[in-house]
């Protein structure tokens, strides 16, 4: 059996990373840990992740990318329990973002009363032909001039650049998707 070993409540304790003697309440919790904390106290543990993520945050950003859309059900049912549990936040968010974004909101609004009174209708995904799609605005100052993308395709159009993501009405001849 191993070595069982706990702070006495209230002990001060030594950061292995800056060496200053702190209270136990200055270190994050590690229930795996012998003394039941981390072993750089909190200070320290955030400026190394601070750290970490400057040096290789676009890992980091492509791991959670990768994980997100190979789990798009788990991801998405997170996203509404958090929004459920968060509503005044997400209030706020999309305040902040209609006034931040005047034109794409205008945009946004246009796409939904144009559907409501049956000015334009919904087509499939244009890329894989899913059913389940979002307007997609190349100009947001022609708000009835937009792409119907599932979420993915959606998402995807809007983070990489024109070349890296030829959208199907972009396709020519046998680059066509089928």
């Amino acid at each position: 059996m191993g070595r069982i070993r706990r702070l006495v409540n209230g002990a001060p304790k030594a950061c292995n990373r800056c060496s200053e003697v702190k209270q136990p309440e200055q270190f994050y919790v590690n229930p795996s840990s012998s003394d039941g904390r981390r072993s750089y106290c909190i200070v320290c543990s955030k400026q190394y992740y601070y750290e970490y993520y400057a040096k290789n945050g676009h890992n980091v950003r492509a791991r959670s990318e990768a994980w997100r859309i190979d789990n798009l059900d788990r991801a998405a049912a997170y996203q509404r329990s958090w929004n459920a549990k968060n509503p005044k936040l997400v209030r706020k968010a999309v305040d902040d973002w209609r006034a931040r974004n005047p034109l794409k909101a205008a945009a946004h609004f246009a796409v939904m009363y144009a559907l409501k009174g049956g000015h334009i209708q919904r087509s499939p995904c244009t890329v894989c032909g899913s059913e389940k799609v979002q307007a997609h605005h190349h100009d947001y100052s022609k708000p009835l001039e937009v792409e119907w993308l599932c979420s993915l395709h959606h998402s995807v159009a809007h983070r990489s650049p024109l070349e890296e993501f030829p959208l199907a009405n972009r396709f020519k001849g046998d680059d066509a998707p089928r």
